[in-house]
């Protein structure tokens, strides 16, 4: 894909810096609604992110893994709702029997409060073709073990990225079935996410967020 020659950075090839602010504890699943015993999925990548290929992705994970929500917070404020997404995504859901365990919620009351709500998730879910560098290095700071699509394209790269600089390679899916199959077995077995979480918790902020 490039002409010029291209110089390899260590690690993620750059200096991130940690978010401003931390993952404080006012926030709770029954703020939003959510029940204490799922396994909660997340993504919080903008609405854009989230083409109408995928919302069957999302409707399957839900089928083959019945303790599991599936949470998108795609607004950062209400002026980027867009409610005919939200109808979209909601029609499918209810097509596929799952429009309980599919949930959408509004923006959050404040930007502070992102790393408190991603701390009452299990699973980052990132979206493809369209990858999150911020979304998924939010994910990652608290410790989500994240589901990731890779393809040929920089932007379709940076989920698997970062998973392989902290040495783990599971939740990295080469199509839309193991993309689904990653997410349902993180959804089912609780030793895996918490032995990833426990590795990324180890070596995510050394290896990703030095800022060098």
């Amino acid at each position: 894909h490039y002409r010029e020659k291209l110089v390899r950075l260590p690690n993620l090839g750059a200096a991130q810096l940690p978010p401003s602010f931390p993952a404080i504890g006012k926030l709770s699943r029954q703020s939003f609604g959510l029940p204490e015993d799922a396994v909660l999925l997340v993504s919080c990548a903008n609405g854009i992110k989230h083409g109408p290929e995928r919302d069957v992705l999302l409707v399957e994970i839900l089928q083959k893994a019945p303790r599991a929500v599936i949470v998108l917070k795609p607004f950062m404020n209400p002026s980027l709702v867009h409610p005919q997404w939200v109808q979209r995504v909601s029609a499918a859901a209810k097509k596929g029997g799952v429009e309980d365990r599919l949930r959408i919620i509004p923006p959050l009351a404040e930007g502070k409060d992102l790393m408190g709500f991603l701390s009452l998730a299990d699973i980052q879910l990132d979206t493809y073709p369209y990858g999150g560098w911020t979304t998924n290095m939010d994910a990652v700071y608290v410790g989500l073990p994240v589901v990731t699509q890779e393809g040929s394209l920089a932007r379709t790269r940076w989920g698997a990225g970062m998973l392989r600089a902290m040495g783990i390679q599971e939740g990295i899916a080469q199509n839309e079935e193991e993309y689904i199959a990653w997410a349902v077995r993180f959804a089912k077995d609780e030793a895996m996410r918490v032995r990833v979480r426990t590795q990324i918790e180890n070596k995510a902020k050394e290896i990703l967020f030095s800022g060098t």
